[in-house]
Formats: C-alpha cells, structure tokens, sequence
C-alpha cells in the first residue's frame, strides 16, 4: 500500500505558550519542508520532512497530526501515515530557556492512500527497457548497455507483463531511464536471460523512416541477383541480400546501436523458415562477444525487425556488410504463368533508430527506391511449344569448358540461357546459328539448365559441368 501525498500551504505562523513573549523570543524560527519518500520500497509509503528551523534552540518535536510525534530523530525524518485524511504537521523548536526561545511551523496536508506501489516508485515492466509502454527489439540497446552489470533484484522475478515494483539503481541512461528497466527478469543483473522479457511480450517495430536526406549515414541492402528465372512450378528458390552500415564516403561514426526492419511482399515466401539472418561476425559491429544482434520475423505482417547493438559498453566505427538476409521464395509466385511475365520481390529498409552510447541519434540515409530481385516466367507449360529430342542436341555431357550445341535446320535459334537448378539465370546471349558453342568454364562443377529459345519453341537439357 502506497501514499500519493496532495499538499496544501497554509501559512507560517508563531505563537506563544501564553501572553506575550519579549522580543528575544525571535532569535530561533521553526522551519520544515517536505518530499517524497524515496529509499527502499516500503509496503506503506511517507513522506520526508526536512528541519529548516534556524536559531538557538535545543529541542524539537514533530506533530504529525495523526497521534504520532518524534522528538529524537535530527535534520530530517521520514514519516508513513495508514490512513488517508487531512493531517496538520507541526514542528515545535525551543531553547532550556523557554523566554529565549520558542516557535512553531504548521502545515496542513491532504493524505491519499493507494494500493498501487506504482505511484509511490517508478514501476518495471519486463522487456520494456526505455520505459515507452510496449517490448520490442528497439529494448535491445538498453540491454547492450547495461549488459554485465549488478544491482538490487525484484521481489518478483518474473517476465510477466505486470508492473512490477523494483528499487532504483545506482545508474541512469544519457535519456534518464534507469538501469532497473533493462533487467527485466529481475534477477538483479542485466545479461542475456534478460532477452525472454523481450521475446515474451513482444511487439513487433513501427514508425520506422524510409524516406531520408542524402546526406547521411547510408544503409542498404544488397541483393546477390538481380534476376531469377523460374523454370520449375515446385522450385523453392533461395535470395541472399547483405545488409550495408555506412560507406568507404560516409563511414559510421561513433555508433552503439541500430534498430531498424524490412518489409517484404509476404505472399512470395515459404510458410516455414522463411528467412533467414546471418550476422557478420566479422564485420565492424564487433565478435559475438562485443555485439548483440537479434532478428524476429512476423511473416504475417511481411516484416522482419533487426537490432544491432553493442554490448562492451562502447561506440564503434566503420562501414561494409553487417548480415546476410536470405528469403526462401515459392516458385509458384506467378500467377497466370503464361500471361504474366514476372513478379518484383522488393524489400524495404525502415530505420528506427541509430544510436550512440549516450542515445544521441545519428543521422541515417536510405536509398530512394526499395532493393529487390526480378522473378522472370521461365516456366514451360502445356500451351508452349517445346522441342523434340532429335531437334537440339548437346555435346559433350558432361562438359569441362565448351559444350556444344547443335539444332536442326528446321528450328529458328533465338537466343540461349543457363540456370543452377534453383533457377538463376548464370548466362544469356542472342544468336540465329543452328551450331553454336556454350563457354561454361566460369561455372563451378555441378548439374545445369540449358535452355534454348526458338521461334517453333523451347527446348531445355540438363547439363553436368566437371
């Protein structure tokens, strides 16, 4: 139970025992004024009076106006009153001469009593480190601060989304959160454990910006193609994409955390395991014992959140790659195959946040336009002409560098190409020969798609290199 404590100022006043006091009743003045109660949770809250009294006087007594006095305790003392109501306080000084000195100081003060600890000290909610009401991975960085450090644990230990009450630590963040929130499993330290609080009650990241000046710190993804060709209706087709902080220009500086998520066209992907984050263990950021990188994909939403954040209690500098993203994509993307084309897969940056140690936000710069790849129609079906055997013919098979190609003279070549068998397109050209050669000495050993377009249809083969 708890006191939410409303004060009304009356008025100093003095009086005397009785009659009139001669003017050296003047040389001491009683004096008080008040705060919260702010040291360990108690189960019933106070307050604290100050003694501000001035004069020579050698005694005191506190009224508190509920049948409690104190006449022991010196400068200050920390008083808790049971029952709401309207006390009046009094503070009584005198000297062993009462003719000397005397003076009294009363105020009245309106008591509320609550039984929510929360009004009385800033409660903790697991997982919601920089206290904005809700856990998401944006709560990362403050872990990353504080990470290592000890201090009073809850009486509840527990991530459950409740306010819990906790006492104070010794430190605060640069914005005035204290180390308390970010140990929200209240064990009494900030350590990885503290990551289920996040995880338990969370939201997924919003508000990030997409749209930046140019003149900031770039960040970016990367995609390996830039094309796919889908050739086969059942393919499950892996993209990879890095993910870029800074540039050789524009650098990092002086950075501790990023918090930022991608958007994505959720239908494309695969039910499950649809993507996957890798972080660079190498790259500026800092060795898994430096950093602490975590992804959570909401495949509903077509989103996945990202945060980056340092967990050595420094800043960092530098600009490359900080993680691989991969997408496991449905072949079965394109609708319609035969009068659809392809189908666009963009993915979209959002940045949250880039901090530094001290919360000081940097200034970032996305690109204009999303990264994504092209998924081309390469998929044959019923209704597309398609080559006999005996009118396309490779040689040799299995081939170590040129593979040779003849077509029948009755057949029109238009132009060739290569796929892996997840469907990458490693090699195109045009031609009008019915003899042509393939230079395939670029390509790793393995087994390969060669796809021929004609103006009587297609024709396809499997190829192995070695």
């Amino acid at each position: 139970m708890k006191l939410v404590l409303r004060f009304t100022f009356l008025s100093a006043f003095l009086f005397a025992l009785s009659g009139i006091f001669s003017p050296l009743q003047a040389q001491c003045t009683a004096g008080f004024d008040y705060t919260d109660y702010d040291g360990p949770l108690p189960v019933v809250g106070g307050i604290t009076f100050e003694d501000l009294s001035t004069g020579p006087y050698t005694d005191f007594s506190w009224d508190f106006g509920d049948g409690q006095f104190d006449s022991e305790t010196v400068g200050s003392v920390t008083h808790f009153y049971e029952e709401g109501g309207t006390y009046e306080v009094v503070l009584t000084v005198w000297s062993d001469d009462p003719d000397n000195c005397f003076d009294q100081y009363a105020q009245y003060i309106d008591v509320v009593v609550s039984d929510d600890p929360c009004e009385q000290i800033e409660c903790v909610w697991p997982g919601d480190t920089n206290a904005d009401g809700k856990a998401d991975l944006a709560d990362l960085v403050n872990i990353g601060l504080g990470f290592g450090m000890t201090g009073p644990a809850r009486d509840s230990m527990t991530v459950d989304w409740s306010a819990q009450p906790a006492t104070d630590w010794d430190q605060s963040n640069g914005l005035g959160v204290n180390y308390k929130h970010f140990d929200c499993n209240g064990d009494g330290e900030i350590n990885l454990e503290d990551v289920a609080g996040i995880e338990q009650n969370y939201i997924m990241l919003e508000d990030g910006t997409s749209v930046t000046e140019s003149d900031g710190i770039p960040i970016s993804m990367s995609f390996n193609v830039d094309t796919v060709v889908i050739t086969d209706p059942d393919q499950h087709l892996e993209v990879s994409a890095a993910l870029k902080f800074g540039s050789s220009a524009t650098p990092m500086n002086e950075v501790f955390g990023v918090v930022l998520y991608l958007t994505y066209p959720k239908h494309f992907v695969v039910e499950e395991d649809p993507i996957d984050f890798d972080y660079n263990e190498n790259s500026f950021f800092g060795n898994a014992a430096e950093a602490l990188p975590l992804a959570n994909n909401i495949q509903e939403e077509g989103q996945m959140d990202i945060v980056l954040t340092r967990r050595n209690g420094l800043n960092t500098s530098g600009q490359g790659r900080v993680a691989t993203i991969s997408f496991i994509i449905d072949s079965d993307i394109i609708d319609g195959r035969v009068i659809n084309d392809g189908q666009d897969f963009p993915v979209g940056v959002h940045v949250v946040g880039a901090l530094d140690i001290d919360g000081n936000e940097l200034d970032i710069s996305l690109p204009e336009e999303p990264a994504g790849v092209f998924f081309q129609n390469g998929i044959v079906t019923s209704l597309t002409p398609v080559l006999k055997d005996d009118q396309f013919e490779v040689n040799p098979n299995p081939v170590s560098n040129l593979l040779q190609v003849k077509v029948s003279d009755d057949v029109h070549p238009e132009s060739f190409e290569v796929f892996d068998l997840l469907g990458k397109r490693l090699l195109y050209d045009e031609t009008d020969r019915n003899a042509f050669n393939v230079n395939m000495s670029s390509l790793q050993d393995g087994m390969y798609i060669l796809r021929i377009q004609t103006e009587e249809g297609v024709g396809s083969k499997r190829i192995m290199k070695r």
